[in-house]
């Protein structure tokens, strides 16, 4: 793991972060788009610097026309990401060129939908995954990237209620994890619950970019919408991933963490009264399958079951939190991303009050 700079961030406007008509920017497609440039920092906001290597990339849409992305991949472009859809109703037109031509010039490619909140997340998802199933994604592709950037009048809670609806659709459907592109002015409303998926963050800056709420690294940074790249007509978006060209590689292909979890981890003890009991995937399992069951027993009275779940960081030895889910069943079925040691332990909610989590039970994934 790359090791990061942070310093409190002073004041700053993300001036012209969306002018022109590029990439992600709200005029590729967008007629409903905030104000990015007048936008306040909070005083708890943070400015990340990556202390290692960098990749460039581009990200574009129809607006830039035809590409030429043989040439594009003669420059420092390594990554390139594509949009697909503007909501459920704008297919872009140029996205089956673009994604066939990035792959076909050797670059690892990924996609990107611009959310609408004012549509519905499941037909949104639904629609991206259509527009893959002819070339889906697959090894060396970055995963799916939703962008988060317009409220189109909807409150907070709808939205992130939304943008769940559409990660977990999505992550099911390609069998990666999305990423969360979005910025500092949108943290009130995109809030911090999200910040276990990777971020791709916007901020035209000279400085480090600056990180809404919640994330306290990044994976991609888009810098600058008036770049300027061979093979494409006037002016794209310009992104940096924050790592080495291995590293781009092993994000797309999901970091392989096989190592089992540490000789003094100890095995579970008998769960605490009142636990839910009977969890499956029993310890020391290897799950091979794409999709991971996890479930318990039946608690009697029980409205809600929550699993937490971990996965084990070899690069740092330590446990790291990857998703709780909170469902109406004793089962919950998860894609992981990752080959790699993983850990879970669950809560059952009865009469409004939540029991004593169970002990972890600990599982190895190489599916």
């Amino acid at each position: 793991m790359l090791r990061r700079s942070v310093w409190p961030a002073v004041a700053v406007s993300l001036s012209s972060l969306f002018a022109g008509a590029t990439g992600c920017a709200p005029s590729s497609g967008g007629d409903d788009a905030e104000d990015w440039e007048n936008a306040a920092e909070d005083d708890g906001a943070l400015r990340v610097c990556s202390d290692g290597k960098t990749v460039q990339g581009v990200d574009v849409s129809y607006w830039q026309g035809a590409i030429d992305w043989q040439k594009v991949a003669t420059t420092d472009v390594r990554f390139a990401i594509v949009r697909a859809s503007y909501g459920s109703e704008f297919e872009d037109p140029r996205f089956s060129e673009n994604w066939r031509g990035a792959k076909e010039a050797g670059l690892v490619r990924g996609v990107y939908q611009f959310f609408r909140p004012s549509q519905d997340a499941k037909a949104q998802a639904e629609l991206l995954l259509d527009m893959l199933a002819d070339d889906p994604l697959g090894d060396g592709d970055l995963p799916a990237v939703l962008d988060v950037e317009v409220m189109e009048g909807k409150s907070n809670a709808a939205i992130r209620s939304a943008i769940q609806v559409w990660l977990d659709k999505v992550e099911q459907g390609t069998g990666k994890r999305p990423i969360v592109y979005t910025a500092a002015f949108m943290q009130s409303t995109v809030g911090s619950g999200f910040a276990d998926y990777p971020l791709w963050v916007a901020n035209y800056t000279t400085q480090c970019p600056l990180l809404p709420t919640g994330w306290g690294d990044w994976n991609m940074w888009q810098y600058s919408d008036k770049g300027h790249v061979a093979g494409i007509s006037g002016n794209v978006d310009r992104d940096v991933f924050n790592g080495s060209l291995d590293d781009l590689h092993a994000f797309a292909n999901g970091v392989p963490l096989s190592d089992p979890p540490p000789a003094d981890d100890p095995p579970p003890a008998d769960d605490p009264e009142g636990a839910p009991t009977g969890l499956m995937p029993a310890e020391g399992a290897t799950i091979t399958t794409d999709a991971v069951d996890l479930r318990c027993d039946a608690v009697p009275g029980a409205t809600a079951y929550s699993f937490e779940i971990e996965f084990y960081d070899e690069g740092d030895d330590r446990w790291e939190p990857y998703y709780d889910y909170d469902v109406t069943s004793p089962k919950k079925t998860f894609w992981p991303v990752l080959d790699a040691p993983f850990r879970f332990r669950v809560r059952a909610e009865v009469a409004g009050q939540w029991s004593p989590p169970s002990d972890y039970r600990s599982f190895i994934y190489a599916g």
